[in-house]
């Protein structure tokens, strides 16, 4: 069964809230992971004309799945950032909107890496992400139907600016937020902005670290099941190897020569009984190779928890707490001297 990618969702209120620089980013920081593009076109308003709807002429009769280099690149384009941001490779979907799941499925089923960015919004319906970050300007602006629908869904809200500061561009948005005309939760959102955005990464990276831990205990516990089953064979065939319990298992066969049957019966059973040994011995190495693994994921995922110290002081004694310890260390010494004086 081919593995299911890890899938990071980034979607948008709109048109130009920073989508593809998003994506972009994330794909300079996550080596080896694909992208997908995901395109909707119609024709009632086009018409199918291509400069109404710049995908018209591209739209079929079953969903458009472009992979490759040689499919989709092009200098200026959005599958062109993201080939030049580092992907390992890029999917464009071209779909009409009763196409959207089948197209995207076609798409992830491409899939190769560990992990996909996903461009879009409408896919959200049919597939669930890992990770689910919404792009919006700092100011707010228009918010399409598909957007509100993947809102729901998401796990972060990022705030893209030109030029404000994190807090500002916080500020901003709470002000779009208040003077809204319709009620929209985003209560349930972590608020992010570039300055944020290796906390994102760590995020992305430790719920990858949780994941892969989880699919090693899964295989341990299999291999445990497998192992147990093979200790209560081995265990029958200690008993079954016993003489007293070959010759019961003889009895009734006449021979000439029983002490050659129970030879051959012992050696029969000793032979099951290395082979069962040596399957144990090899599921004995892969279990300790699981164990350190495992270990190896949790602690890792713990790094990515704890995270960076963001504001960059590095000192673990609170600067109030330094003072007083060397306020205390002054008063010793000076103590000291006086005790000197003294003598």
């Amino acid at each position: 069964m081919k593995h299911r990618p890890k899938i990071v969702a980034v979607s948008g209120f709109s048109s130009n809230v920073g989508k593809t620089t998003l994506v972009c980013e994330l794909l300079r920081q996550l080596p080896g992971w694909e992208a997908i593009k995901l395109t909707r076109g119609h024709y009632r308003s086009c018409g199918r004309d291509p400069a109404g709807c710049c995908v018209s002429d591209l739209l079929r009769d079953d969903p458009v799945v472009r992979s490759g280099r040689e499919a989709n690149y092009e200098t200026g384009k959005d599958t062109g950032h993201f080939w030049d941001a580092g992907a390992s490779n890029v999917h464009w979907v071209i779909v009409k909107d009763d196409q959207v799941e089948r197209g995207i499925n076609e798409a992830l089923a491409r899939v190769e890496a560990d992990g996909v960015i996903v461009e879009g919004n409408s896919f959200l319906e049919h597939v669930t992400a890992d990770l689910t970050i919404m792009c919006a300007r700092s100011e707010g602006g228009k918010i399409k139907p598909s957007a509100r629908k993947a809102l729901a869904k998401s796990d972060f809200l990022y705030l893209s600016t030109l030029s404000a500061t994190g807090i500002t561009a916080k500020r901003q948005f709470e002000q779009f937020r208040s003077g809204l005309s319709i009620d929209l939760d985003f209560d349930a959102l972590r608020v992010i902005t570039r300055e944020n955005f290796p906390f994102l990464l760590s995020t992305i990276y430790r719920r990858e670290h949780l994941e892969r831990a989880a699919n090693l205990r899964a295989q341990l516990t299999d291999l445990q099941a497998q192992q147990a089953d093979l200790q209560s064979r081995l265990a029958q065939l200690d008993e079954d190897i016993k003489p007293e319990n070959i010759e019961r298992s003889l009895a009734g066969i006449g021979s000439t020569h029983p002490e050659d049957l129970r030879e051959a019966r012992r050696r029969q059973l000793e032979i099951q009984r290395k082979g069962i040994q040596s399957q144990l011995d090899t599921l004995a190495t892969t279990r300790a190779h699981l164990e350190a693994a495992i270990a190896a994921a949790d602690a890792q995922g713990y790094r990515e928890t704890v995270g960076p110290n963001l504001s960059g002081d590095t000192t673990s004694i609170p600067r109030s707490t330094k003072a007083i310890v060397n306020r205390s260390s002054r008063q010793k010494h000076r103590l000291k001297r006086r005790r000197l004086h003294k003598r």
